[in-house]
């Protein structure tokens, strides 16, 4: 009888030592609030994620605050009313391509800006402008220029010639860089407007050149003829960069000498030549015709017309599929909800069987006590 005693002290003893220590395994838990969620063994739960039951092999995703959720889309898998996630059907995946692929054709302002300041950034080491659409070659001339006045002005500094003074003016209307003599009087500029098309202070061409060879001291002129030159190239091309260049250069400083020229430029651009007085005006027009080298702003009509007219049908298309990957999402979810019903019920019954054993063994460990007792007596 003491040797039972003492063996149920232990006992006991051992289950309030383990009460206190916290054990945790991977799997389903319910909170305050009624809601199943997901604990590793480290008794962390999963949040905003995916996790696999490895029970059933069943995928379901955990929202912020670590519930599943239910009846939705997540990464464009459904997910049912118990949470289970549906792979997705052959004409969902088409689907969800076609809209990726639309959704990539489409321009943004981010794209946009992205491919000219590429752009901007190749015509480092270039020489000639590459784009036809307007901010693009913008983009391009920006750094052509900037690199020419730089020039300049090294070679001023260098000769310690302080009788011009050159800048920059960047506003929402226009881009220029420019040399002026001490009073004012402009001798080179590089003219971007930037107004939008639609408004009062739009400019249909794209740059303006201007060069004033009247006011160029002879010692400095081969700077400021330089600069003109290498910004005429990058405008117009190598060819006819070089021919314009050529006749402006060849009217003789204070002559009446004027003329007029027009033409295209190497990539498709046009451009037009007033000379009057020793003043060359050089103005660039984009064509407005995409090339492979960039990606375009703006669409002419007709393209922004088919391009609708296309993605009005693969919208069309799209919700159609949907509404199938729909109706067989939600026949799944019957399905999934009916298997649960059983397997539910099952348990239940299988819980009453054990309840039912556990009583009878009850029965039996007391019947025993009393027959020791009673032997004892």
């Amino acid at each position: 009888m003491r040797k039972r005693f003492l063996g149920i002290t232990v006992l006991a003893a051992a289950l309030s030592l383990s009460a206190g220590m916290t054990a945790f395994a991977d799997g389903w838990i319910i909170d305050e609030t009624g809601q199943y969620m997901w604990q590793f063994d480290n008794g962390h739960c999963q949040y905003a994620g995916w996790i696999t039951d490895p029970e059933t092999g069943y995928e379901y995703y955990m929202d912020p605050d670590g519930h599943i959720m239910t009846n939705t889309r997540v990464d464009g898998y459904w997910l049912d009313d118990a949470g289970v996630k549906h792979e997705k059907t052959e004409a969902e995946i088409q689907a969800e391509e076609a809209r990726e692929a639309r959704q990539a054709s489409k321009p943004s302002p981010a794209k946009v800006t992205n491919a000219a300041n590429d752009l901007a950034n190749a015509a480092k080491s270039a020489t000639t402008a590459v784009s036809t659409t307007r901010r693009n070659f913008q983009a391009e001339m920006y750094t052509f220029t900037d690199q020419a006045f730089a020039s300049i002005k090294k070679s001023l500094e260098a000769d310690s010639n302080s009788s011009f003074t050159g800048g920059t003016t960047k506003n929402n209307l226009t881009n220029t860089f420019y040399y002026n003599m001490d009073n004012g009087t402009e001798i080179l500029s590089s003219a971007m407007p930037k107004a939008a098309a639609n408004t009062d202070a739009y400019y249909e061409y794209a740059l303006e050149i201007h060069y004033n060879r009247n006011l160029v001291h002879d010692g400095s002129s081969p700077y400021f003829d330089s600069g003109f030159e290498s910004m005429v190239i990058a405008a117009l091309g190598e060819e006819a960069g070089a021919e314009v260049y050529e006749q402006v250069m060849a009217a003789e400083v204070g002559s009446d000498t004027s003329f007029n020229l027009s033409g295209l430029t190497g990539t498709g651009n046009s451009y037009t030549v007033r000379y009057s007085t020793n003043n060359a005006y050089i103005q660039v027009t984009c064509s407005e015709v995409v090339t492979e080298e960039e990606t375009t702003e703006e669409e002419t009509t007709a393209e922004t017309e088919e391009t609708t007219t296309e993605e009005t049908t693969e919208v069309t298309a799209d919700e159609t599929t949907e509404t199938v990957a729909d109706e067989t999402a939600e026949t799944t979810e019957e399905e999934t909800a009916e298997d649960t019903e059983e397997e539910g019920t099952e348990e239940e019954e299988t819980e009453e069987e054990t309840v039912d054993t556990a009583e009878e063994e009850t029965v039996e460990e007391e019947d025993e006590e009393v027959s020791e007792t009673d032997t004892e007596a």
